[in-house]
């Protein structure tokens, strides 16, 4: 039921703009993280925008061995931001390591023009990552603005970069409550 809505909601943001463009003064793109192995991290979204925004849809690709934290088996976890108040988000695992997320408002509530975070999504590490840097891309990049016109970086994509440190296994707190 959740994917079918999700399904939907992705369409009508799509069919139901006027026009289609691509403008560099309106961008989505993701902080750089760091992380051990092992371990779990918050992934800012953010969203440059001088025009006020209606909602949005984007692809984040991670690397092999990280993925989107899941609250039940159904639900990606993450959260809005406060510059995103009156809005919900739907995401869903669309491969291994493709996730697509929609932003939409609750009502007629638009994001205002600036530049900050939006959406904070949970990543989890695996312990078996290698300490290294590495790319975590948003592709398929869909905002709709005020006026309803769909704004698009369709074949473009904005690279981030996840850096990795050596994992260090658990703490000795974690190790005592294991033996409890």
């Amino acid at each position: 039921m959740k994917r079918r809505l999700f399904i939907l909601l992705a369409s009508l943001l799509l069919i139901t703009a006027k026009g289609f463009a691509y403008d560099e003064a309106n961008y989505l793109y993701a902080s750089n993280i760091e992380a051990s192995a092992g371990s779990q991290v918050i992934l800012p979204i953010n969203l440059h925008n001088d025009t006020l925004m209606s909602g949005l849809q984007f692809d984040l690709h991670l690397p092999e061995g990280v993925t989107v934290v899941m609250e039940d088996e159904e639900t990606l976890e993450a959260s809005l931001a406060k510059r995103a108040s009156g809005f919900t988000w739907m995401g869903s695992q669309l491969k291994d390591s493709t996730y697509r997320f929609l932003i939409f408002p609750s009502s007629k509530d638009i994001i205002a023009d600036t530049d900050g975070t939006i959406l904070n999504i949970t990543l989890n590490i695996a312990d078996t990552v290698k300490a290294g840097v590495y790319n975590i891309y948003l592709v398929d990049v869909d905002l709709s603005t005020e006026s309803e016109k769909t704004l698009s970086t369709k074949g473009n994509a904005w690279e981030s970069t996840l850096t990795v440190t050596e994992y260090i296994g658990p703490t000795l707190d974690e190790k005592l409550d294991n033996c409890t």
